[in-house]
């Protein structure tokens, strides 16, 4: 994308910190997700696949969709010139 399309550095930072920090996120808001679920989710992110899609509700209400849809977290990074 071109560099005036690129989304504002808040919005950056609030996609990245909810799809790298979940586990976190979950428990703050009592979510409770399974081990196995956890372990998918860890392989996801450290391969940069994790996307919105793969996180409960909760966390997608707080996530600036409108803007990244489903994009991957790698994607994000790339989008987001990090």
């Amino acid at each position: 994308m071109a560099e005036s399309t690129r989304p504002s550095p808040q919005d950056c930072h609030k996609a990245i910190k909810i799809l790298q920090q979940y586990k976190r996120l979950a428990q703050k808001y009592q979510l409770r997700l399974a081990d196995k679920r956890i372990i998918e989710l860890d392989n996801l992110r450290e391969h940069g696949l994790i996307t919105i899609n793969h996180l409960p509700a909760k966390l997608r209400a707080e996530f600036p969709e409108g803007i990244f849809g489903a994009l991957t977290l790698a994607e994000i990074y790339r989008w987001c010139g990090v």
